[in-house]
């Protein structure tokens, strides 16, 4: 049973976090973590690196964006607290494999919807449906390529993913 101390604080936040960014080949997980890092890093193809500072956390941030992901999945997630899975409007049925490993990991998750070419404008409620997740992931719609809209949605999930000390 927690103390009142510990109920009147709300856990503090770790000094690091890792969070992996999926979606399908060309979906905007790449173009996220550009967005959002205060220092990205492209590396081989269909893996980027960023790095984030939200307050005193440091969020590490990993993506795998390519078709093969599957091959280094369970590496990847190695010391992980979160997943993001981005998705295109255009292509969801791509995101059903990312979403059922991802639901499968234990780890906790959210989808960024990627307004990118989406002209009609799907609410996240209808993204949620559509795609058969439970609804206590979150769900956040913005255009990733856009810096102020993807950091805003990004620190909206992070503080919404950050592990529970």
């Amino acid at each position: 049973m927690p103390t009142a101390a510990a109920t009147a604080h709300p856990p503090a936040w770790p000094t690091t976090m890792k969070i992996v960014v999926v979606g399908p080949p060309g979906g905007g997980a790449s173009s996220l973590v550009a967005a959002v890092s205060d220092l990205p890093v492209t590396g081989p193809v269909g893996r980027e690196f960023g790095r984030r500072t939200l307050g005193t956390t440091v969020v590490y941030l990993f993506t795998l964006a390519q078709s093969a992901w599957w091959l280094v999945w369970p590496g990847t997630l190695i010391g992980a607290h979160a997943v993001i899975v981005v998705v295109p409007t255009s292509r969801l049925p791509e995101a059903y494999p990312l979403l059922d490993a991802t639901a499968g990991s234990g780890l906790p998750y959210a989808v960024v919807v990627d307004r990118f070419g989406d002209p009609v404008r799907h609410h996240p409620a209808e993204i949620r449906e559509a795609l058969a997740t439970d609804p206590s992931v979150p769900v956040i719609a913005c255009d990733v390529r856009d810096r102020a809209a993807a950091q805003a949605a990004f620190t909206d999930l992070v503080s919404r993913l950050r592990p529970h000390q």
